[in-house]
């Protein structure tokens, strides 16, 4: 239906639909987060320290700016991920929001263009292969994830290493070998947990060859593709050693250090916290401005649950890519004429790779028919604790949903003879799938440019020296998410933090020390560590935050510093007070 002259409308309508759901980011870069609250502040202070670490000729692996006057050291058994090392250039050259955006919009693009030519190689369909990239490229986990999990955005290494070993399934040649070991290796390169969904995809795979071989009656070895499947992991694994030298051996040796550089050690008993439920994957997500009303009081049961998120649970297939997937097959089985060779091993591959990456999603077990059954988290939880959410393998799950769907898609207009009617079902399709995956607006951006930085930091940044440091409470754990906004505007103010300890660290042990601004034994501390100013935000000391951390939220209550001594008040910002220790 489509032909080559209408590629470059393929990509213009593309790069309007990253226009839609990017929304304010493309026409104020700068200015303008491509993520929300919480940890995109975290990592964009990350890509801040590296610009400040490079232009003031600084350890850029010891923070000198939080944690004052102990610092905080950045070291870790895992190397720095690919995006990270393109988020240094790119905040040097221009700025760490640019850098920030610029690797989200590069996630789209080239998840398109991978999950458009994992399809077409295929089913050899432009306009199954456009569903199955649109559908793999704004799927409700991508969008989620590029809200909040930079790192996990970059699924299109993932895609692109399935779109390899697909190609290598047909004839494998020493080019393909090359590209699926290149292909592996930025997957692993770029982020650990897709390096192990890497692993599973390419398990898939080789169940799939052993049963295509059964099916075929074709169980000969062919020396030549053997030797070309065997030098490609030999070349994936000296890629991987030559620019991560340790990063095998640390996973191996030292699975429990890496889990602790990571974040906190989880418990076996929180794995369920962050499994996925069945519902995940057939129920729209809360920020869908049309079904998201119907849906949000399901989710908000569920991130009630201490250490949850919604963000975590989104893994939304989408009911029209599940249709068309299951019309796909329907279609298939039915008639003789679609049974191609190329079809039959797309289908099978997609399948098991969908059982897999639903059965690895659920954590410790999964009840099928009220049958509680292990899944693979309750043994790797041992070996791989750095692992945290299995949620997280539902992408194998969306991958697969959205292949068959573009299958089904070119099944189905090939069984219409008519042209129009052709043209008006893909719309339709199209424009559902769409509906489902909405997530705006309001978009999900937030305005992190100096005019929107609160009057209290603006003064801050006025305030004369660096050779003091600033308390700022509630003075909250590195883990706490609303922490981070202290992060956010330190890149504009530039002034000492006490805030910043790492959790697993003894600073954090003494961060649990002075939590309490109203004692004077803290005061005397904050003094010792050099702090001249304390910056109370009254109105984040809720009953609400409170419920997580009672002490650092003063169990849900303001503050009174008026009989404390040895502290001066000096300015009141509105939501925010000013105090001098003297």
């Amino acid at each position: 239906m489509l032909n080559n002259k209408k590629s470059f409308w393929i990509a213009l309508f593309f790069l309007v639909l990253i226009f839609i759901f990017l929304g304010p980011v493309i026409f104020y870069p700068t200015s303008y987060l491509s993520g929300l609250s919480g940890d995109p502040f975290g990592i964009l202070y990350s890509f801040f320290w590296q610009k400040y670490a490079f232009l003031n000729h600084l350890n850029p692996n010891f923070n000198s700016l939080l944690n004052f006057p102990f610092g905080v050291d950045y070291s870790s058994p895992l190397p720095q991920s690919l995006a990270g090392i393109f988020a240094k250039y790119l905040s040097i050259l221009f700025n760490e929001v640019v850098a920030y955006n610029l690797i989200i919009f590069s996630s789209f693009v080239l998840t398109f263009i991978f999950g458009y030519w994992l399809v077409f190689k295929f089913i050899n369909n432009k306009t199954g292969a456009l569903l199955s990239a649109t559908i793999i490229t704004f799927a409700p986990y991508h969008l989620a994830h590029a809200s909040q999990h930079l790192i996990l955005a970059n699924i299109h290494w993932l895609v692109l290493f399935v779109l390899v070993l697909l190609n290598m399934s047909r004839k494998p040649t020493w080019v393909l070998g090359i590209l699926a070991a290149v292909s592996f290796s930025l997957t692993v390169l770029d982020g650990y947990l897709y390096g192990f969904f890497a692993l599973v995809v390419l398990a898939v795979w080789i169940l799939t060859k052993l049963i295509w071989a059964v099916i075929c009656k074709e169980m000969s070895i062919n020396r030549k593709n053997l030797l070309i499947y065997l030098c490609s992991v030999v070349f994936a694994l000296a890629i991987i050693q030559i620019f991560s030298p340790n990063l095998i051996k640390n996973i191996l040796k030292n699975p429990t250090q890496i889990a602790e550089s990571t974040g906190t050690k989880r418990t076996y008993e929180e794995l369920s916290v962050y499994s996925a439920r069945t519902y995940n994957f057939l129920l729209p997500p809360s920020n869908n401005p049309i079904f998201g009303k119907y849906t949000k009081k399901i989710y908000e049961q569920d991130i009630a649950q201490p250490g949850s998120n919604v963000t975590e649970q989104t893994l939304y297939l989408g009911w029209t890519p599940i249709i068309l997937a299951l019309l796909g097959l329907f279609l298939y089985f039915k008639n003789k004429k679609f049974r191609q060779e190329r079809f039959s091993f797309l289908i099978i591959f997609s399948i098991l790779l969908a059982l897999a990456g639903f059965y690895f999603s659920f954590a410790p077990t999964i009840s099928i028919f009220g049958l509680k059954i292990r899944t693979p988290a309750a043994w790797l939880f041992n070996f791989m604790p750095f692992i945290r959410v299995y949620a997280r393998f539902g992408l194998l799950v969306v991958i697969s949903v959205a292949t068959l769907a573009g299958l089904g898609l070119s099944l189905i207009l090939k069984s219409v003879g008519n042209a129009k009617l052709k043209y008006f079902l893909f719309f339709i399709f199209y424009f559902l799938i769409l509906l489902e995956f909405a997530n705006f607006s309001p978009w999900p951006v937030v305005d992190v440019s100096q005019k929107a930085m609160p009057a209290v930091y603006q003064w801050l940044k006025e305030q004369r020296g660096n050779d003091w440091a600033v308390a700022e409470y509630p003075l909250l754990s590195t883990e706490e998410d609303l922490s981070y906004n202290y992060l956010l505007w330190q890149r504009f103010h530039q002034k000492p933090l006490i805030y910043g300890a790492k959790v697993n660290s003894v600073w954090e042990e003494k961060r649990k020390e002075i939590v309490n601004i109203e004692s004077s034994e803290t005061i005397a501390k904050l003094k010792e560590r050099k702090v001249k100013f304390v910056i109370i935000h009254q109105g984040r000391f809720t009953p609400e935050n409170a419920q997580k951390y009672p002490a650092e939220y003063n169990l849900g209550q303001t503050p009174h510093l008026s009989q404390v001594k040895n502290l001066k008040f000096l300015a009141n910002f509105g939501n925010a007070e000013v105090y001098q220790i003297y």
